[in-house]
């Protein structure tokens, strides 16, 4: 089920502890995407972490994590992760998504070439990306009939699950 903007959806969300963190105060509700993992594997990210799926995230916050120094590079918000140390427990809550995902900014990841190579010869079978096992069956295909993973940036075609280069 795709997810559309406006409507509302049972979403895992991470309660903040006590910990101010990127915009979030204390107590917040940060919704959650994908599993906890790390990328050691080729990003070289080895602490576990939680992505967050900015499609739920309130105006306030999405409005402080994307006006950074940085903010020329839309879709830089895909790379600010959650670590488990600052979340008091997880749960599902009904959001409302606020917006769809913007680009993922993959030409200024070091990394992503190698990414792309690892899973050049894969299928996404069921919708899911193979690097995390992200399901992305409730993203809407982009103009040109793909889906762009939002945890690193791997994208599908969404009719054959074949990865575009």
């Amino acid at each position: 089920m795709i997810y559309e903007v406006g409507k509302f959806y049972n979403v895992p969300v991470a309660i903040l502890g006590e910990t101010y963190y990127r915009g979030f105060y204390p107590n917040s509700v940060i919704p959650l995407m994908g599993e906890q993992h790390n990328d050691i594997e080729i990003i070289n990210v080895t602490s576990e972490h939680y992505h967050i799926d900015w499609r739920f995230v309130r105006n306030r916050n999405f409005a402080i994590a994307t006006d950074t120094d940085y903010s020329e590079v839309i879709g830089l918000e895909h790379g600010i992760i959650i670590m488990p140390e600052h979340i008091l427990r997880i749960e599902t809550r009904r959001m409302k998504c606020k917006r769809d995902f913007r680009d993922y900014p993959s030409q200024i990841a070091p990394w992503f070439t190698k990414l792309q190579e690892k899973y050049a010869h894969t299928t996404a079978k069921n919708g899911r990306c193979p690097h995390k096992g992200f399901d992305m069956t409730t993203i809407k295909p982009d103009a040109e009939g793909c889906i762009t993973c939002p945890l690193h940036g791997l994208k599908w075609n969404a009719t054959a699950w074949k990865l575009q280069q």
